[in-house]
């Protein structure tokens, strides 16, 4: 019995198994990775868009104190 046969094949093997490891956790922190930096940047965005639309109202609010202070809008209500 020829023991160069066997051990190509177990090597062969161990190089194969331990390149699939490898391969599976390299793509599982990559994948976790790509998530969480997604995750963060789709967070970013929404908190951009709460403060314009918080900034937004803020502005109509202080508009609407404005025009409410005009004398002449303070004569008007009362006909209208």
């Amino acid at each position: 019995m020829n023991i160069k046969p066997k051990l190509t094949l177990f090597f062969l093997i161990s190089t194969i198994i331990s390149i699939l490891v490898v391969s599976f956790v390299s793509f599982n922190l990559a994948q976790t990775s790509l998530e969480k930096e997604i995750f963060d940047s789709v967070n970013e965005q929404t908190d951009l868009q709460v403060k314009r639309i918080e900034s937004n109202f803020l502005d109509r609010k202080s508009d609407v104190l404005v025009l409410s202070n005009f004398p002449t809008l303070e004569q008007e209500i009362p006909i209208l």
